[in-house]
């Protein structure tokens, strides 16, 4: 409705968690605004949201970090409260951030999922000029690239110097195209040096399938 019920929404969302279960467990929290559960209207409006609020910071958070569960929440505006998401990452090992815009939302729900299953997302280091190596270990990549409006079609050129793109794809190739991304994914690729042509982004990167894999002690 009109209101901004966090309390209630995390108050229902641990209907699936388990405590001293044998899986990681993480939430993400999506909200617009401040908590706000009474009506404009309502004499006691204010200290109704506060004691809402405190009660969040109380026995909810308490309620999830007993579960261990990792809360990344996310602000849809600079209205959020940006106090209390921070609050509730922090104290639960998870991330906060606030996003003003759709492809802000996607880097953010992308950062959960990293954190969430970072053994899912073993990547490959991208260069300054949009290579990266695969070796003939590995099985399949998938690259992950954003694009600005107005920018080209991204095209992959190969080792061999093939142009991939989603027009002028290949057997092995996966391709996913939304308005601020591009995901593509080659099985049995081409051993070598690929390069990305497209712009360069941060948040842009491949991840890899390989049966070789890199095991270390936590530091």
């Amino acid at each position: 409705g009109l209101r901004t019920n966090i309390g209630q929404a995390m108050d229902q969302a641990t209907w699936q968690f388990e405590l001293d279960g044998e899986y990681e467990q993480h939430t993400i929290l999506l909200t617009d605004g401040l908590v706000d559960i009474a009506s404009d209207d309502d004499p006691q409006q204010q200290a109704k949201n506060t004691a809402e609020r405190q009660r969040i910071i109380t026995e909810i958070l308490k309620k999830y970090k007993d579960l261990g569960v990792k809360i990344h929440s996310i602000g849809l505006s600079n209205n959020a409260d940006k106090v209390l998401l921070d609050k509730l990452a922090l104290e639960t090992e998870g991330s906060s951030v606030i996003v003003n815009s759709s492809e802000e939302l996607v880097k953010a729900f992308l950062k959960a999922f990293e954190k969430a299953a970072p053994e899912a997302a073993e990547q490959v280091p991208l260069s300054n000029d949009n290579t990266f190596d695969i070796d003939a270990s590995v099985e399949e990549f998938t690259a992950l690239v954003f694009r600005k409006k107005g920018t080209p079609a991204l095209q992959l050129t190969s080792p061999s110097g093939a142009v991939i793109s989603q027009i002028k794809s290949i057997e092995n190739a996966r391709w996913f195209g939304e308005s601020v991304y591009d995901l593509v994914t080659i099985t049995k690729p081409e051993a070598g040096t690929w390069k990305i042509e497209a712009e360069l982004d941060p948040d842009n990167r491949v991840t890899v399938g390989s049966a070789v894999k890199m095991e270390i002690k936590n530091l």
